[in-house]
């Protein structure tokens, strides 16, 4: 009841805009937005911005294999012996239109991000994929921070055994 979905059309001015919500031939609402090429922001599996992420991951194995990890209820994340990387798919909106510049860190560590893409299930739903480091093995619940062309998303969580 708190929330609405909606998608800037793709080929809206940049700048200063207003946002009008009609409800039944009145104007619900009316509030001014700022609208820009980039403005990253994570999905928290709670849909409140923070926490837990709403996110998948997946461990790719030294012989190529990938296995999808189940991270439903804040299951921890096990990066599986040497040799297995972990790719994190992190959910979210507005960073489809990047023109480059990708930062992401776990718990501090750089971490490397191998791309981004709209997810083409849902309107306006993008995906950043990022390989969870080694080093993290054993760091619990840790702070993911993004930046996008210079412009930074909320921080989520992830939990990492």
């Amino acid at each position: 009841p708190g929330q609405i979905n909606a998608l800037i059309p793709a080929g809206a001015v940049l700048g200063q805009a207003r946002l009008r919500v009609v409800a039944p031939g009145e104007v619900a609402s009316e509030v001014p937005i700022l609208v820009e090429a980039v403005s990253p922001g994570l999905f928290a599996a709670d849909a409140t911005g923070s926490g837990l992420a709403a996110a998948a991951a997946i461990r790719v194995a030294s012989d190529g294999a990938q296995t999808p990890i189940n991270l439903s209820g804040g299951a921890a994340i096990d990066l599986g012996p040497e040799g297995d990387q972990v790719v994190l798919l992190l959910f979210g909106t507005g960073f489809r239109n990047f023109a480059g510049s990708v930062e992401v860190t776990i718990d501090g560590v750089p971490a490397q991000a191998l791309g981004i893409a709209p997810q083409p299930q849902f309107v306006g739903l993008d995906q950043l994929n990022v390989i969870i480091p080694r080093e993290l093995i054993g760091r619990g619940e840790v702070e993911i921070r993004v930046t996008i062309d210079g412009k930074t998303a909320n921080v989520v969580t992830i939990i990492i055994a």
